[in-house]
């Protein structure tokens, strides 16, 4: 009987092996940025904050877009480039945490952070001190999710204010929705 249940164990790990394996061969993770992609946080990720409470951190790259349209989203093996996206690989490892969930959202230089809502804020001041100790800066726009109205509806109500504050010049600051 013993014997059984090791099996039982055994199988229930081989098969978490897998899944976990799957996951990860299901590019989860942005090789460019270190952090979640957009699947991963509205489809495997976002399941386990819903019963904490948190709040959405969305913000968007200054200048990224522009470097990417010059050089393409390989820019890291350009020469003539400041190797932006590992500056951003480093400031979001300083910034991983168990409670926190950081993913590329859009076309690459918007971005979605899901935190507590309790340090929402003071996330928000971490991340852009990180990004700025290494020459990035970003437009933030922070709101804590309801839930009367989903996720995306959410992000893309942030996405809108974002685009509204950086289109008036009000580029590397934290605006709370």
């Amino acid at each position: 009987m013993a014997k059984n249940r090791r099996r039982t164990n055994t199988s229930k790990l081989e098969a978490e092996i897998t899944r976990l394996r799957e996951a990860l061969a299901d590019h989860q993770i942005s090789e460019a940025f270190g952090c979640y992609t957009r699947k991963a946080l509205t489809r495997d990720l976002l399941p386990s904050f819903d019963a904490r409470g948190f709040a959405i951190v969305y913000f968007d790259i200054d200048g990224l877009t522009q470097l990417n349209n010059a050089y393409g989203k390989a820019e890291r093996k350009h020469p003539a480039v400041p190797h932006v996206n590992e500056r951003i690989f480093a400031a979001f490892a300083a910034m991983r945490t168990a409670d926190v969930l950081i993913g590329q959202w859009f076309s690459g230089d918007e971005f979605v952070a899901l935190v507590p809502a309790a340090d929402a804020y003071g996330f928000t001041l971490r991340l852009q001190a990180a990004l700025r100790a290494n020459g990035i800066t970003a437009t933030f726009v922070l709101q804590v999710y309801n839930h009367s109205i989903t996720l995306r509806q959410a992000i893309d109500l942030a996405d809108n204010e974002t685009s509204r504050y950086k289109s008036a010049g009000l580029r590397d600051r934290i605006h709370i929705s």
